[in-house]
């Protein structure tokens, strides 16, 4: 089944990929969705999807004069 769905910020997403023939599923929230690519552009349009976020060790948050973020987001860049 095809779908002309494309994804958005903030939408949760499941991502499956073919990796030397086993399936691997990726899931989370899309963080990052790069502009729409040009016909003479190298590049590939890429998507980044938030599949989890943990604290900081303490020992980071002590020197708060150097963090700007609490939390470490765990990312995939397809």
């Amino acid at each position: 089944m095809s779908s002309n769905y494309e994804p958005e910020v903030n939408d949760y997403v499941v991502w499956e990929r073919d990796i030397h023939g086993r399936i691997e599923i990726d899931e989370g929230w899309v963080y990052f969705k790069g502009d729409p690519i040009e016909p003479h552009q190298k590049h590939a349009r890429y998507i980044t999807i938030e599949t989890g976020v943990k604290d900081k060790p303490k020992e980071l948050l002590d020197c708060k004069s150097t963090l700007k973020h609490s939390k470490v987001h765990i990312l995939l860049k397809n």
